[in-house]
């Protein structure tokens, strides 16, 4: 997975270039260990490959 910017918001995209996450998050970061960590509405979450959200 890749990340992917449009405009202000943030996703991810597969090594094809297809969009598997949606750009729908405030910041994001590369998956480590099948996680990733996003923001969306000033919440810091986790994400898996799978667009999966966990934590508070």
């Amino acid at each position: 997975m890749l990340l992917l910017k449009k405009g202000e918001l943030w996703g991810y995209v597969d090594v094809n270039g297809k969009e598997v996450i949606p750009t729908i998050y405030e910041s994001s970061t590369d998956f480590e260990e099948g996680l990733g960590v996003v923001q969306l509405l000033n919440k810091n979450l986790y994400i898996d490959k799978q667009g999966n959200l966990f934590g508070e």
